[in-house]
């Protein structure tokens, strides 16, 4: 079901919900046929529900991201890297996210030799979280049993290129 189907859906289950003015003016007094009636509103009225805190839990977990918290900030641009689901997520912080152009994200797997790029962000386009983090990942990384190191480069807004120290993932056993 996508997320534009939930009007739809709410739509059919609150039109076969609404009462009618004969339902309202005309009350039968047989009690089974009460229950009955009262029993198939109250799935309905559940399945409405249901299907309203289905919807609210999905668009708040895509649209709320946490900020990761760091071990140190100490240097001009802070990185972290970790593994999630496949993919090795790249937690950034600095202050002068707004001075760059470019973030490049180069991987190596033999010893902090041959860094090759993985990933260009835009920081244009980039949504930056409370002015000085950003969250993005590597959705193909080297493999897990294989120790990984990343690094950035950043080329600034005036086109001065810097790289960064590595930062090490370590690989599973």
């Amino acid at each position: 079901m996508k997320n534009r189907d939930f009007p739809k859906i709410l739509r059919f289950f609150l039109a076969k919900t609404k009462p009618s003015r004969q339902a309202c003016v005309h009350i039968p007094m047989n009690p089974t046929y009460n229950n009955l009636n009262n029993n198939s509103v109250m799935k309905k009225l559940s399945g409405i529900l249901g299907l309203s805190i289905l919807f609210a839990l999905e668009t708040s977990a895509a649209g709320v991201a946490e900020k990761h918290e760091f071990k140190a900030k100490t240097a001009e641009v802070n990185m972290e890297v970790e593994r999630n689901k496949g993919e090795v997520v790249v937690h950034l912080q600095s202050n002068q996210f707004n001075q760059f152009a470019q973030v490049i994200l180069e991987r190596s797997g033999d010893n902090l030799q041959n860094f090759t790029a993985c990933k260009t962000i835009d920081m244009t386009s980039q949504k930056i979280i409370d002015g000085d983090y950003i969250k993005n990942s590597d959705r193909f990384p080297l493999p897990a049993t294989q120790g990984t190191y990343y690094r950035i480069k950043t080329i600034s807004k005036d086109g001065i290129t810097k790289t960064y120290a590595p930062v090490e993932l370590t690989p599973l056993h």
